[in-house]
């Protein structure tokens, strides 16, 4: 099973992906479902997912088999396997996808969604984690950020403009959370979150100059796609692509986007 033309990427994207220092992200809104229903490649499901898929509810389902169509698309172009069937990809319970032939290969990956976006993030040689949020939901957003934040995060959180400032922040602070802890591959109770205290890098850094730093740090790369915020967590950042997957007038298109971004770093083991 070849991909058809209309998913094959541009030159620019291809050597992005032939890079091994840099990290890809893939999105695709679940508004373009029904567009990419006309792939093969997108019924390509174990037995256990089509099980899974019946006790799912509409919405759930759409997103649940996006989600792993935009996983296998995505594996499909590092690995070396006859087709995109071949790839073998097991759901866990509380843990993230896991796929033997990735892991095989030294390909890490992290998977999320939020409300219609879903987006994978792939490295060739670190671990890395990545988190979606829709900032639309209404939120209690003090109430919340008591839960996970640390105290000059609370205190800084309290003192924005509940109106037009407050949000943001609270899924910045979220987001840089969450994906640091799937780089880690911990579950939210894991740890405590007030622990997980990410601080503004020196915006004058380019990618490659901002992760000369200790080992035991972590970058959290954050920005806004839309009404979403995500943040992407590794202890290196070297390189990074944004590649969107759209679907115009019945017809798949691939395009690379270099969005603007905020760097933050985390350093565990300091006092």
């Amino acid at each position: 099973m070849q991909i058809g033309p209309a998913l094959m990427l541009s030159n620019s994207t291809r050597k992005a992906l032939d890079q091994k220092e840099n990290t890809v992200l893939f999105v695709v809104d679940n508004r373009y479902f029904e567009c990419l229903q006309q792939l093969d490649e997108f019924h390509c499901l174990n037995r256990d997912q089509i099980d899974r898929i019946a006790s799912m509810s509409t919405k759930r389902a759409k997103e649940y088999r996006l989600s792993r169509w935009l996983l296998r698309y995505v594996l499909d172009q590092y690995l070396s396997l006859p087709d995109q069937a071949s790839i073998n990809i097991k759901d866990r319970e509380n843990l993230p996808p896991y796929c033997p032939q990735a892991e095989a290969a030294g390909i890490h990956f992290s998977i999320s969604h939020s409300a219609d976006l879903v987006g994978v993030a792939v490295s060739e040689f670190q671990p890395l984690g990545l988190d979606i949020e829709y900032r639309g939901k209404l939120r209690e957003y003090l109430n919340t950020a008591e839960q996970f934040c640390s105290k000059d995060e609370l205190n800084t959180l309290r003192a924005l403009d509940p109106n037009t400032e407050q949000s943001a922040h609270f899924y910045l602070l979220w987001t840089q959370k969450e994906a640091y802890l799937k780089s880690k591959c911990l579950g939210i109770g894991a740890m405590e979150l007030g622990t997980i205290e990410f601080k503004p890098a020196d915006q004058k850094n380019t990618l490659a100059n901002a992760t000369l730093e200790s080992a035991s740090c972590y970058h959290a790369m954050c920005f806004l796609y839309d009404d979403y915020q995500i943040a992407l967590a590794a202890q290196q950042i070297r390189r990074f692509n944004l590649v969107e997957i759209r679907c115009e007038q019945g017809v798949i298109q691939i395009a690379n986007k270099y969005p603007g971004f905020d760097l933050y770093r985390f350093c565990p083991n300091s006092n």
